[in-house]
C-alpha cells in the first residue's frame, strides 16, 4: 500500500486560493513534522492499495471536530469547502477521504493512545505559543451519527448488527445512533486540549475527569457533569468547580 500524492497545485488553485483563513493560519502555526512523526507511516512497502497519509486525515478529523460535524457531513464538506480541502491538504483535483475512511481512521488513532499522544503535541505546541493559558476548561460532548443505518428500536443495551460498535444514545430531546465525542477545551480561545471517543450510549459524566488537564483555574460544563465526587476531587487539586448544578443550555 503506497501513500497517495497530495496538494499538487494547478493554476485554478491558485486563482481560487487567494483569501487567507483562519484555517491557514492554524496550520501556520502548528509545527506538523513531530505530529507526523507520531503518526508515523500508514502504507507498507510494496504495491497495493493507494492509502491516505496520516496527517491528512488527521487534519480532516480535527475540522471534523471544531465543527461539530459527523463523518459523512464532514465527507461532504471536504468536497465541497475549499478552505478544509487547504487546510487538510488537497488540491482541487485531489480525491478526498470518504465518511469510512475516516472512520477507519479514528479507530487507528484509538488504539494505544495514540490520540491522546497527538493531542498532547499539539497541546504543548500551543501552550509554547503562548496560546493556551490554562484559565479553564469547558468539558462538553456532542453526537456524531453513525454511516450505517441504524436498528429499528432505539435501545442503547441492544448490540446492533449493521455496526459493530455503534450505540443508541439520548441527550435532552435529541436521540442519536452512533458515537460521542467528549473533549476537553480551553474557554479563552476553544482550542481542544482532551479528547475522547466512546458510543453514543455513554453518559457524559463518565469520560470527563479524563478531560480535565490538572492544570487550569477552572472547570466548566453542564449540569452532567456536576458529582460530589468530582467537586472534591477539583477542590483538592486546587482547581474551581464552575459545573452547574442546575439545568442550563446556556454552555457550549
Amino acid at each position: 500500500m503506497v501513500d497517495r500524492v497530495l496538494g499538487q497545485l494547478s493554476l485554478a488553485d491558485g486563482l481560487v486560493w487567494s483569501d487567507v483563513t483562519e484555517l491557514d493560519q492554524i496550520s501556520r502555526v502548528i509545527d506538523w513534522v513531530p505530529i507526523k512523526a507520531l503518526l508515523g507511516q500508514r502504507s507498507g512497502p510494496g504495491r497495493g492499495n493507494i492509502s491516505y497519509p496520516a496527517e491528512a486525515l488527521l487534519r480532516c478529523l480535527l475540522l471534523g471536530v471544531w465543527n461539530n460535524l459527523s463523518d459523512p457531513s464532514l465527507e461532504a464538506q471536504l468536497r465541497d469547502r475549499l478552505s478544509f480541502r487547504r487546510f487538510a491538504g488537497f488540491s482541487l483535483s485531489d480525491p478526498t477521504p470518504d465518511h469510512s475512511t475516516l472512520w477507519r481512521f479514528r479507530e487507528e488513532l484509538k488504539c494505544d493512545g495514540l490520540i491522546d499522544r497527538v493531542f498532547y503535541e499539539i497541546t504543548r505546541q500551543l501552550e509554547q505559543k503562548g496560546l493556551i493559558v490554562k484559565r479553564g476548561t469547558l468539558i462538553d460532548a456532542s453526537f456524531m451519527q453513525a454511516a450505517a443505518r441504524p436498528p429499528a428500536k432505539p435501545e442503547a443495551t441492544a448490540r446492533p448488527s449493521v455496526d459493530g460498535e455503534a450505540r443508541w444514545g439520548r441527550k435532552g430531546n435529541k436521540t442519536v445512533f452512533g458515537y460521542k465525542v467528549h473533549n476537553g477545551v480551553d474557554d479563552a480561545h476553544t482550542l481542544i486540549r482532551r479528547m475522547d471517543f466512546t458510543d453514543a450510549s455513554v453518559t457524559d459524566t463518565e469520560p470527563a475527569d479524563g478531560l480535565i488537564i490538572g492544570d487550569e483555574k477552572a472547570a466548566y460544563g453542564d449540569q452532567a457533569y456536576y458529582t460530589h465526587a468530582r467537586h472534591a476531587r477539583l477542590k483538592q487539586a486546587g482547581i474551581k468547580d464552575r459545573l452547574c448544578t442546575e439545568p442550563t443550555s446556556t454552555i457550549r
